[in-house]
């Protein structure tokens, strides 16, 4: 089938807020992807850890294999060893350094109990503070969120274009409506303001009449002792 509009300028405003119609809930399904996405990159397994380093005893080098040390105990003995990791890049700014082949010697530790790193081979040292420790995904979350969020948009444009101007058995159905929508007698804004006045009236005058009613019951079983005044 060739790309194109069947039957091109019939049906128009039908096609046209059809096609708008497509377009908010595509627009709605895509802002929940966004989010969703945002869930399932925080939920993928880290595959580098970024650690604040608190008063470094020299500048860590990059590709330098560090043990990753827990907290230190209250005995002052040595602190446990956690694991190993490797340093693939530090960003002296903010006294981060980011760690890749990160490898923990029980299945039960995850690298947020590392308290200390330091080196295998050379004299580096540093602390890492309580929170200065964050897993980052494999993907980066916004372009995970922006690539499944721009699929949907395409999807529901590519969905609106073929329903509202590609297909010939959806386009007839709705150049049909269209032919349907005039023959309709639309009111005159004079027609529906008297209308509406009407119905307004007409519910104040039923309230009324119940209200009404509802007080002259009331009235009557307290004459007859059925309900009682407190």
């Amino acid at each position: 089938m060739a790309l194109g509009i069947h039957k091109p300028g019939q049906g128009y405003w039908v096609r046209v807020l059809t096609a708008t119609g497509v377009g908010v809930i595509t627009l709605a399904a895509a802002a929940w992807s966004w989010n969703q996405m945002k869930i399932v990159a925080d939920k993928l397994p880290k595959t580098v850890w970024a650690m604040t380093l608190a008063a470094p005893s020299e500048e860590p080098k990059v590709g330098e294999t560090v043990a990753l040390l827990g907290a230190m105990p209250a005995t002052g003995e040595q602190p446990p060893r956690l694991g190993t990791a490797r340093i693939s890049e530090w960003i002296g700014t903010a006294q981060e350094a980011r760690f890749t082949a990160v490898t923990m010697e029980s299945a039960t530790v995850t690298p947020i109990s590392v308290r200390q790193v330091r080196s295998t081979t050379g004299e580096f040292r540093a602390s890492v503070p309580q929170g200065g420790i964050r897993g980052l995904p494999p993907v980066p979350p916004a372009l995970l969120q922006g690539g499944i969020a721009s699929l949907v948009l395409l999807g529901g444009a590519v969905i609106a274009y073929w329903f509202c101007a590609l297909k010939p058995r959806s386009s007839e159905f709705l150049i049909a409506t269209d032919m349907e929508m005039k023959k309709v007698h639309w009111s005159t804004f004079p027609e529906i303001r008297g209308q509406t006045i009407v119905v307004i009236v007409f519910s104040l005058l039923v309230a009324a009449f119940l209200f009404t009613f509802d007080l002259g019951f009331q009235a009557f079983f307290r004459g007859i002792g059925v309900l009682k005044t407190g």
